[in-house]
């Protein structure tokens, strides 16, 4: 069946302003509603609505939420959904919110909006308490979207979201009724981002076979981990991002219908919903959670990135800057540490004898890429190139290449399971920030390229004696290919950091987006929740100047293999950590 009013809303907004990080966050609380079976006899039974904030308050608690649950078929007067009950209930659990707790609110049941007939007509939609009468001349029984609104907005709670799963009414179930709650329902106020599951003139399904909304199952899904980053956390992002790609693929499957949920709104942060450990428990004991440096049981050396705050992209005025760099404030709320070299082949080669795994370029019959020293561009594709061979001498301590993103997340699944912690490729903003190390040039040495040779293996006459039409700039590094990431004698930036320019591209964990910046939140970014190309940072060997750039972006297919490609990785310190 589908439902023909309001399913869900999940509420949770933002202040317009940049709030305190999630880290900070001192509670969490969350009401929840949902009503199967109406007194009023023109609003149809749902089958799935009291499942469905049942089995998120089951989530919610796990996660350390403070819960309220209210249901049409609740034996607790208390706890049932009537209209007094709901805006009791909503006023209360506004008032216990402090500055830096999330409060989360979640509806699933009927929702109505009216045909207006005159221009007064209040521009509102409403929610279907358990006692509501729906009719136009009694939305005093209602409960006004416009309330739930103008409530968020007095609350202190720093992080707020709404995800409204509602549909389109039959408009004559219910004389004057012009459907459910969309996305073109009344907007939400500034500062408050919004999810809704479907669109005007669409239906939001529900399914036996789920035993949920189709939007509600992929709700619990993206919560229960299927939304996880990398480190664990669920963010709304991630979790909308989830839900807008499988909602319309489930009911295309279910029912051969369309049913396309919509994301406006504008926040200024991502709001973590809540934290699903991937893998076992991070750094095992203090000294290590809050040291400086450390090195893992591979060898892979790591250095404390702290939190704070810069400008990502580049000025107008940089010097061969793209379109793609639009420079905008961010705040890295939480230290983590940071590899201080690209991944070595000795460290590669590690993951590889331990696990069995074989890459893309060894197991798909297209091979990597190599040097053959041979014609005007001595490289080319074959099954005798990999990580083993890309053409030319690499030893144990220089970086690994001809892997692709889909090999370096296999390298960062098996290390967390190794040491019971977590380590993940870094986002694009994290790698930017840690490149930078509070630095604003076009390199972290400086302005002009004559810096750069003091820290980055790129194109230079060791180079153009392999490539001998390739422009190259006017030093000797003695490197024509990979340099070692420890004995090239290569400066690193003030966190300690090598080879962040040149020497090897380095994978990071965000999908491409060219205008992602004009929508980034302002905290802890993690890229688009889609996309056909994974970013790529930092030049190599074979790049120019302009291309090693700080703020320069790149980016390739996931399954990309290169001789001058490889990554490096991050180890996420546990929440509430100094």
């Amino acid at each position: 069946m589908y439902r023909w009013a309001l399913t869900a809303a999940l509420v949770l907004a933002l202040p317009p302003v940049a709030g305190l990080s999630p880290a900070s966050a001192q509670e969490k609380y969350a009401l929840l509603v949902g009503i199967n079976e109406y007194q009023h006899e023109d609003l149809p039974a749902l089958s799935w609505a009291e499942a469905d904030v049942t089995d998120l308050a089951a989530v919610l608690k796990r996660a350390g939420y403070k819960v309220i649950l209210l249901t049409g078929s609740a034996r607790d007067k208390d706890h049932k959904a009537t209209k007094a009950g709901i805006v009791r209930h909503l006023k209360a659990v506004i008032r216990q919110c402090r500055k830096g707790d999330t409060l989360l609110l979640a509806f699933s049941g009927h929702g109505l909006r009216f045909e207006k007939k005159e221009e007064t007509d209040p521009n509102d939609a409403y929610f279907c308490p358990l006692d509501a009468l729906p009719f136009r001349d009694e939305r005093e029984t209602l409960v006004s979207l416009a309330l739930v609104y103008k409530e968020m907005k007095k609350s202190l709670a720093g992080m707020k979201v709404l995800l409204v799963d509602a549909c389109r009414a039959d408009p004559e179930a219910v004389k004057g009724s012009k459907g459910g709650i969309t996305a073109n329902s009344l907007p939400p106020p500034e500062g408050v981002a919004a999810l809704f599951s479907c669109r005007d003139r669409e239906r939001a399904w529900e399914n036996e076979k789920l035993g949920h909304s189709v939007f509600f199952h992929h709700v619990l899904e993206g919560l229960r981990g299927d939304a996880r980053a990398p480190d664990g956390e669920v963010s709304f992002t991630w979790l909308a991002g989830h839900v807008m790609k499988r909602v319309p693929q489930t009911v295309m499957k279910l029912v051969k219908g369309k049913q396309s949920p919509s994301l406006i709104g504008d926040f200024s942060s991502d709001p973590v919903l809540l934290m699903q450990k991937a893998t076992g428990e991070p750094p095992s004991t203090e000294t290590e959670k809050t040291a400086k440096t450390f090195k893992n049981t591979i060898g892979i050396e790591f250095v404390r990135i702290p939190a704070g705050t810069f400008r990502m992209g580049s000025p107008a005025y940089e010097a061969g800057r793209d379109a793609d760099e639009a420079q905008h404030a961010l705040e890295i709320t939480r230290a983590f540490y940071m590899g201080k070299y690209p991944v070595t082949v000795r460290e590669f080669r590690a993951f590889v004898n331990a696990s069995g795994y074989e890459t893309e370029a060894e197991t798909d019959g297209r091979g990597g890429f190599g040097y053959t020293g041979r014609g005007e561009f001595p490289f080319a594709q074959g099954p005798n190139f990999s990580w083993r061979d890309p053409g030319f001498d690499q030893g144990d301590r220089h970086p690994v290449v001809n892997v692709t993103w889909n090999d370096a997340q296999a390298f960062c699944k098996w290390l967390s399971r190794k040491e019971s912690r977590t380590y993940r490729l870094p986002t694009e903003a994290e790698w930017e920030y840690a490149c930078r190390a509070g630095t604003t040039t076009r390199f972290y040495c400086g302005n002009t390229f004559r810096d750069l040779a003091e820290v980055a293996n790129i194109a230079d006459r060791a180079l153009s004696r392999k490539f001998r039409r390739l422009p190259t700039h006017d030093w000797d590094d003695g490197y024509a290919f990979t340099a070692p990431v420890d004995e090239s004698g290569f400066r690193g930036n003030a966190f300690g950091l090598y080879g962040m320019h040149g020497n090897v591209w380095q994978w990071c964990a965000d999908w491409y987006a060219e205008g992602y910046y004009r929508l980034s939140p302002r905290q802890d970014p993690r890229g688009p929740w889609a996309g056909d190309r994974r970013v790529m940072r930092g030049g190599s060997w074979g790049s120019d100047g302009t291309t090693c750039r700080s703020a320069k972006r790149d980016k390739n297919e996931p399954g990309i293999r290169l001789p001058d490609l490889g990554f490096r990785v991050v180890c996420v310190i546990p929440p509430g950590t100094p």
